[in-house]
């Protein structure tokens, strides 16, 4: 009798175990689905989310620049409708002309009616030898985007030019800090980050959260398929600026030379992820503590 209790309880625990572990087995194996579809879910979420960014920037830069672009080619047609009905003020009402622009569009330091060497043709006014250089590249009927300089103090310029005729150009300094304003107060997260960089991959301004800047100047490595003429790109990289793990997206779509790059914080992305995970291992050990306990009885 006591015998065949004891085979009866031996098969019971049996049971228990082998449905208690297929149950744990299929429990584990469901967690463990559901946590990766949800991972794949956010990263994919904070791919979308940096791609919307880069892009979103890069059109405001688009209008940015079109306007300084259509201010510069203004003064270009009055010069020669002054040529033409007014010669002998030619110059001065040009002068006029360009004060007023600069006066307008507070993103620009100067602009500078300069010979194909960069030469200054003004009295008193700085060109830049580097021009024929940068302007090689120029696309007709295209503001020319050239490059950023330290005009010493820290205050950096972006150099951009508009066909005057004759060879000569318009050479305008853009404020580095007008482009860094552009991006200010942009909802990127703890760990985001934005940047605008030329088509060589240096930065002209850059953001963090918070609105903290920096590294304008630095030279950024672009990713390959930018550099191939891709329009838009994301991938999950480290920036060579902070070391940070990002979801980055990149947009060169405004026709001016330059490079926006958005990121999102992969360790902020996957923190909740990260908080599933416990509650999910705990549900676990729980389930297998009870399940020993149950079959020890």
């Amino acid at each position: 009798m006591r015998l065949s209790l004891r085979r009866e309880s031996a098969g019971s625990v049996a049971t228990v175990w082998t449905v208690g572990a297929f149950v744990g087995v299929l429990l584990m194996l469901g967690l463990a689905l559901l946590l990766h579809q949800d991972r794949e879910a956010r990263i994919e979420a904070a791919h979308r989310q940096a791609l919307a960014l880069a892009t979103g920037v890069d059109r405001l830069l688009q209008y940015g620049l079109r306007n300084i672009e259509r201010a510069m080619a203004g003064i270009a047609a009055d010069a020669s409708t002054y040529a033409s009905a007014a010669p002998e003020h030619a110059d001065a009402l040009l002068r006029e002309a360009i004060d007023g622009v600069v006066s307008r569009n507070t993103e620009l330091e100067s602009v500078v009616l300069v010979d194909a060497r960069g030469e200054a043709l003004m009295p008193g006014q700085r060109g830049d030898p580097d021009l024929p250089e940068w302007t090689s590249h120029a696309v007709p009927g295209k503001l020319v985007v050239g490059a950023l300089k330290d005009d010493g103090g820290g205050a950096w310029r972006l150099r951009v030019a508009w066909p005057f005729g004759n060879g000569r150009w318009l050479l305008g300094r853009m404020r580095a800090g007008e482009i860094e304003r552009m991006i200010r107060d942009l909802d990127i997260g703890r760990d985001g980050s934005v940047a605008v960089l030329d088509r060589h991959g240096v930065v002209l301004a850059r953001l963090r959260d918070g609105n903290e800047g920096g590294h304008t100047g630095y030279q950024a490595e672009l990713p390959e398929a930018m550099l191939d003429g891709q329009a838009v790109f994301s991938e999950l990289r480290v920036s060579q600026l902070d070391g940070i793990e990002r979801m980055a997206g990149f947009s060169a779509t405004s026709g001016y030379a330059l490079v926006v790059a958005a990121g999102i914080g992969l360790e902020e992305t996957l923190a909740a992820w990260y908080r599933r995970v416990a509650v999910s291992a705990g549900i676990v050990v729980l389930y297998w503590l009870g399940l020993v306990c149950l079959a020890s009885r």
